[in-house]
């Protein structure tokens, strides 16, 4: 008994540290975005910094060649580990990056060769935005394979490590793209700066997995068919909403820019970074909750599973209300010194609508991760496919009649139904 509880012990320790590491993480986020990117909105302009916006989410909708293989990874890695199947473990890691690499060949091509008629299509002039097509991409492609470590990583409860190399990524591609700026250089030089920074962010990731899971081999006889089927059997569950966060994340802003400019990109998703900047330190203990559900329910301990997301949920809610309340009165003054008058005046309207959405979907966060963790999933990705292509065809619609903040009303509403109304009732 004494045992158990010492392994409980040392369990609950670890899952606090990882949540700490996990705001670190989200800490040095929140300051590069609320201390540099005004910088590069005033140097760059609303307009030239939505082209960025623009060319990076054009390459999120290609990311749905994941097809949910990274939370499978993390799952199947968390259970292999508590299981003792080190030579599981060898198959799956095996077999996810013989995907991974296969995937990320097809992204880097249609990047390339798509990137002409992207900036047609979205009528966007600016020379460097078929350069930063392709950097995105060729940065993105081999970030499909090793964001497979980092899942690894993340299945070993060893988020500290996962969360150093994004501390060390976030700080070269922010400190890089202002001082590339500061000094007279633009979109294309921001492009370099984000290939090297990632570059760098993989380095870490392989030898974090390397020293801390040193029987890690590589050879095509791992690769497995029936661990590919295991895997997407898996991933299966997740794939619609995965399909639906890139499809939202990628066609949102193109639909601005289409009907509208891309300044209005910029005020959109400056608004919604915001909300996702305080959102993320809630997100971070839902990361570190999914594997450790699937570690419980690997062991039969389910009522261990339902006290931990009760508990989660409310502290998650307690904590947004705190970012929240003051976004909803003091947002738009707050926008109006971070970058200038004009953005503030223009989010105004944005803000407290997305604040209401984001306050009942923060109410059930930590219920999704667990759902995950414990391979049920299912009903509500296909819920969230179904929001993101509701959100768009809202957006289409509402924009060229009624405005943006019309637009967002959709995508606020959508959230609350989906993420709080369905999913309580689902957990």
């Amino acid at each position: 008994m004494t045992s158990m509880s010492t392994a409980h012990a040392h369990s609950n320790r670890a899952y606090i540290v990882n949540i700490i590491w996990s705001w670190l993480s989200i800490g040095l986020i929140l300051v590069c975005g609320t201390v540099f990117v005004p910088i590069l909105i005033k140097r760059l302009g609303a307009s030239t910094y939505g082209i960025w916006v623009v060319a990076a989410s054009l390459i999120e909708n290609l990311w749905m060649i994941d097809l949910g293989l990274r939370p499978a990874t993390v799952k199947f890695t968390a259970e292999f580990r508590a299981l003792g199947q080190f030579d599981q473990l060898n198959r799956m890691l095996n077999t996810a990056l013989a995907y991974s690499i296969a995937a990320g060949s097809i992204l880097l091509t249609v990047a390339w060769f798509a990137a002409g008629a992207l900036a047609d299509l979205e009528n966007i002039t600016d020379p460097s935005f078929q350069f930063l097509i392709r950097a995105v991409g060729l940065s993105w492609a081999a970030g499909l394979s090793f964001n497979i470590f980092a899942a690894v990583l993340e299945g070993f409860n060893r988020f500290d490590l996962s969360n150093r190399s994004a501390l060390v990524t976030t700080f070269l591609r922010t400190g890089l793209s202002v001082a590339l700026v500061l000094n007279g250089f633009g979109l294309r030089e921001m492009g370099m700066a984000l290939m090297f920074s990632q570059a760098v962010g993989y380095t870490m990731i392989y030898i974090s997995c390397i020293r801390i899971w040193p029987e890690m081999r590589f050879s095509p006889k791992y690769v497995s068919a029936q661990m590919a089927r295991t895997l997407f059997g898996y991933a299966r569950q997740v794939i619609p909403g995965v399909i639906g966060a890139r499809f939202s994340q990628g066609t949102l802003p193109s639909v601005i820019t289409y009907f509208t400019s891309t300044a209005q990109v910029t005020y959109f998703t400056q608004t919604q970074r915001v909300m996702d900047y305080a959102a993320e330190i809630v997100a971070r203990v839902g990361l570190v909750t999914a594997p450790r559900a699937t570690d419980m329910h690997a062991q039969g301990r389910r009522e261990e599973i339902v006290n931990m997301a009760r508990t989660a949920n409310r502290y998650c809610v307690t904590l947004w209300g705190l970012f929240g309340s003051y976004l909803f009165v003091y947002g738009a003054d707050l926008c109006r010194l971070w970058v200038n008058p004009e953005f503030g005046n223009r989010v105004a309207p944005l803000l407290p609508i997305f604040v209401t959405g984001y306050t009942f979907w923060m109410g059930q966060f930590i219920s999704a991760a667990v759902l995950m963790g414990v391979a049920h999933y299912t009903r509500y990705a296909t819920a969230l496919l179904i929001e993101a292509i509701a959100a768009v065809a809202a957006m289409a619609i509402l924009l060229p009649l009624y405005g943006l903040p019309a637009g967002v009303a959709a995508v606020a509403g959508l959230i609350a139904l989906n993420r709080w109304g369905l999913l309580s009732h689902l957990f």
